[in-house]
């Protein structure tokens, strides 16, 4: 009665032959219940076989030897993939913790990747409101907890549900990412949040191994500073190992002086 859909199984008997009925005799029964399982049923198993799908292409392709920007749009590419949302995207904090900005948007309907966005959220506010490094928001037109985003960003782009996946490294939270259902409220389920939580880790791999890259870079070319001053220098410099005196390093000018 309260205008929804319900599902029957009939079974009929031609019993027109029979003084008795003259007719046709349905016996039905309301399997509306176990119609909603099957259909749980099938879309979890559904989703378990994109999750290992993708997790597994994840853990087979070295996403580090991409380049930071191919390796962001894998991520988002896989994620929209494995939910089945529209919108993906991944946010990073600044030096200041008070700004986000967008290093990857995914959009699946037009195949396209954008960046640059920012948007004014302190790392202090967002890590308050985090709950087992998951938001889940099946309607964020009611939601309060999508109140400070919801006329900025949501409404104007027609999304309707989100799931926000923190992205923590060495205990400090340097950013999230994002999936967005894009037309009307939606529920996530705990294994869309598990797949969300999974895919935040990799993000946070990709973000470790660029700061590592980086250390290494800047180590290399203070090396190589170190070696163009010190062997254009005519002062004799000796670098010798305090535990055992092993020379390490001695620059040209040396040679002449120890002939």
């Amino acid at each position: 009665k309260d205008g929804s859909w319900r599902h029957l199984q009939a079974i009929g008997r031609n019993l027109s032959n029979n003084p008795s009925v003259g007719g046709i005799v349905l016996n039905s029964r309301d399997i509306t219940e176990r119609v909603a399982a099957e259909t749980q049923l099938r879309s979890e198993r559904d989703l378990f076989a994109r999750q290992v799908t993708i997790m597994t292409d994840l853990a087979t392709r070295n996403l580090f030897e991409l380049g930071l920007q191919a390796a962001y749009r894998t991520i988002t590419e896989q994620a929209s993939a494995a939910l089945l949302v529209e919108r993906v995207s991944v946010w990073l904090y600044g030096a200041s913790g008070d700004e986000v900005e967008c290093v990857d948007l995914y959009v699946k309907s037009t195949g396209n990747h954008a960046s640059g966005e920012r948007l004014n959220r302190s790392r202090e506010v967002f890590e308050r409101e985090i709950e087992e490094r998951i938001i889940a928001i099946d309607d964020v037109a009611t939601d309060e907890r999508a109140a400070d985003l919801r006329s900025q960003v949501y409404e104007p782009r027609g999304i309707g549900a989100i799931l926000d996946a923190s992205i923590w490294s060495e205990g400090a939270c340097l950013g999230w990412l994002t999936l967005c259902h894009v037309g009307g409220t939606r529920e996530w389920s705990v294994a869309e949040q598990g797949i969300a939580i999974a895919l935040a880790s990799y993000c946070a791999r990709i973000v470790e191994n660029e700061e590592r890259r980086k250390t290494e870079q800047a180590l290399r070319e203070s090396e190589l500073n170190f070696r163009s001053i010190a062997e254009g220098s005519p002062v004799p410099l000796l670098i010798t190992r305090l535990t055992d005196g092993i020379i390490l390093y001695a620059n040209p000018s040396v040679g002449p002086v120890l002939g």
